[in-house]
């Protein structure tokens, strides 16, 4: 599955806007607070 299908999905389930990326599309400044706040699935 696409990350944007993934996305479209999650959201109608949640019924919330998400965000999703990889790990590596962070940039490097934000990283680290993004991943302590990040919940995975």
């Amino acid at each position: 599955m696409d990350l944007i299908r993934f996305k479209q999905e999650i959201e109608d389930i949640l019924d919330i806007k998400v965000d999703v990326v990889t790990e590596n599309a962070l940039h490097w400044s934000l990283k680290e607070d993004v991943l302590n706040g990040a919940i995975q699935l």
